[in-house]
């Protein structure tokens, strides 16, 4: 016997309303949301006083992509077949095609590649305050390439050729030569330098580096982005609509324009090190009407595509997230009886395109968070739409393993502390068997209920419960229901209002060390954890609102018109934790484990992971 949604959104989720995770995933409303530094020396890291070593940053190749499937491009209705572009390979690497830019229609051609963001600024001189962690300015002067946002250089206080310099810790000085008679020796109270070592400042002592992270080289490293959320230029679809409607919400006009500048962010992808970039292919942009295929929208998405594979990652392509053309809209959206065939000409058409590509596969983002908006929004009856992305996830699956042998399919869920099993259980009863992994979003923890049961909503998601240790359950859940699947986490980030540094002091580093701290020990404990995507690699539009700020790189779409791409300090973090497979087995999480009431009970209290 099954619960109807709608009784589950009054009951259960009167506190997971506000808790389902956001980004890429969730919302912008919220009632629904979605180390240290060291003194480094050849081969050595020298911590702070007090702190655990870390590894040296070590840049590592990209582990070998699976060859691509020989399968030909099927062409799409109305559209000249597709002609690989991709030259011969060798076996066992992934096909990579001439990185070609084709505008969209009515649009400029992209620039060429440009350079990786200006480097590291010089050290701030004594006396003057360092740039603030959370939010980097940008530099002065620095022009805009014609089309491209400018990218700024990481404000970390950081010397030239040496890691940046963490909040909280003494900047490092410059690299000194190896000690040798008659040159100045250690401070008192220091241990000796050995020859080719470099001197370390007063109070600083020297160490051996600490082992790398236990993820190893074949773990899925990657960041994640939407379509309708960072693309911009878009055309008429059923969020534009709901937009349209609500006049107290943040316009959408072209977000941080992904667009015409998605060869840069593809490039600052590249130069985290990580091996997956998650896009979406949106169905309004490819059938602007019944019918009719774009084949401009089509060349547009080849050339990113293309890119991305051309910088060394693999695509993760979402057939949904949660947008559908304006005509579908007028034709009533999910209560359309005609909406599951729509939706998988649509889908057919895409999958037969890029499967040659070797994508990783997301059907729907998010069902039931997708789900509550059209509830919402368009008056949809949450069971029978329910049932119908149940039926279109299944259906497109098996296409998609008769097109594309040996592809890895799933459907993200946005994981719900406290209240998972009522929210997402339904689900995932209908489409767990079509599932290559589980792909799990995480975000928030538990917020109790007030005591009339009902669930006091935030200000802002950036006021939601931050609970790192939390995606260790998470993680366990699913690990515990289908124990022969694969765990991946599609999305994780850590919200900001407007890029400001949050009132708790946490900062985007720390959380995201922290994060990868606990799933490492989900990793450790026998969880088979196989990838983790970053939501997400810019700030987006989330869902009514450009408040909410995720990026790994800020951008500022309100009052930028440069849309200059300003790194985070947790820009040179995720770098340092995708080279070194993880984080130092010696690392101590910066957030303190929180009461287990507050976390995903039951599980955090019933069997909660040994605190560090």
């Amino acid at each position: 016997m099954r619960a109807g949604l709608h009784r589950l959104l009054a009951t259960s989720l009167a506190v997971a309303a506000i808790m389902l995770p956001v980004a890429g995933a969730v919302h912008a409303q919220p009632p629904l949301p979605p180390s240290t530094q060291q003194l480094p020396v050849p081969g050595q890291t020298v911590p702070a006083p007090g702190q655990p070593a870390v590894a040296p940053s070590q840049t590592l190749p990209a582990p070998g992509q699976p060859a691509v499937t020989p399968t030909q491009s099927v062409p799409v209705p109305n559209l000249p077949p597709v002609v690989s572009s991709q030259t011969p390979t060798v076996p066992g690497q992934p096909a990579v095609a001439p990185n070609r830019t084709v505008p969209g229609p009515g649009r400029p051609a992209p620039v060429p590649h440009q350079p990786a963001a200006a480097p590291d600024e010089p050290m701030p001189a004594a006396g003057q305050p360092a740039a603030a962690p959370s939010e980097p300015a940008s530099v002065p002067g620095q022009p805009a390439t014609p089309g491209q946002p400018m990218v700024a250089p990481t404000q970390s206080g950081a010397v030239p050729g040496q890691p940046p310099v963490m909040p909280g810790q003494p900047a490092a000085a410059p690299s000194q030569p190896a000690l040798v008679p008659g040159e100045s020796v250690p401070a008192p109270g220091q241990p000796a330098i050995a020859p080719g070592q470099t001197a370390p400042q007063p109070g600083q002592r020297t160490v051996a580096p600490n082992p790398r992270g236990p993820l190893g080289p074949d773990f899925h490293w990657g960041v994640a982005t939407s379509g309708f959320q960072s693309e911009g230029h878009a055309p008429d679809s059923n969020w534009l609509r709901y937009i349209d409607a609500n006049p107290g919400w943040d316009r959408l006009g072209n977000s941080v324009d992904f667009y015409d500048h998605y060869q840069t962010d593809i490039k600052l992808a590249a130069d985290l090190g990580v091996k997956v970039f998650r896009i979406g292919i949106e169905w309004a942009r490819l059938q602007p009407q019944p019918g009719t295929w774009d084949t401009e929208a089509f060349a547009y998405y080849d050339s990113v595509v293309n890119a991305i594979v051309d910088a060394g990652m693999q695509p993760m392509l979402t057939l949904d997230h949660w947008v559908y053309p304006g005509w579908e809209a007028d034709r009533g959206g999910w209560k359309n009886p005609g909406m599951v065939d729509d939706w998988l000409a649509n889908a057919r058409a895409v999958v037969s395109h890029f499967a040659s590509r070797n994508p990783v596969w997301v059907t729907v983002n998010e069902p039931v968070a997708y789900i509550q908006h059209e509830v919402k929004h368009n008056d949809t009856n949450a069971d029978e739409m329910l049932d119908k992305v149940a039926q279109v996830h299944n259906t497109i699956y098996d296409f998609i393993h008769k097109v594309q042998p040996g592809a890895l399919v799933t459907s993200n869920v946005g994981y719900v502390a406290g209240a998972e099993t009522q929210v997402n259980g339904p689900l995932m009863e209908k489409i767990h068997d079509k599932l290559d992994f589980i792909g799990v979003d995480y975000y928030f923890g538990f917020e109790p209920p007030k005591a009339d049961g009902s669930a006091a909503a935030p200000e802002g998601m950036w006021d939601l419960p931050i609970h790192p240790e939390g995606i260790y359950y998470a993680l366990q859940h699913y690990s515990r229901l289908y124990p022969d699947k694969p765990l991946w986490v599609v999305e994780n980030g850590m919200p900001t209002e407007n890029g400001k540094p949050r009132a708790d002091g946490y900062t985007r580093s720390d959380h995201l060390r922290d994060t990868i701290y606990w799933l490492q020990r989900a990793k450790t404990d026998g969880m088979n954890v196989i990838g983790y995507n970053y939501w997400s690699l810019t700030d987006n539009y989330e869902w009514s609102s450009y408040t909410p700020r995720f990026g790994l790189y800020s951008v500022d779409v309100e009052n930028d018109p440069d849309l200059t791409r300003k790194p985070t300090d947790a820009v040179d973090t995720y770098r340092r934790i995708v080279a070194d497979d993880g984080i130092s087995p010696g690392y101590t999480p910066v957030r303190a484990v929180a009461d287990c009431h507050l976390v995903d009970p039951p599980a955090s209290c019933e069997a909660p992971a040994p605190v560090p």
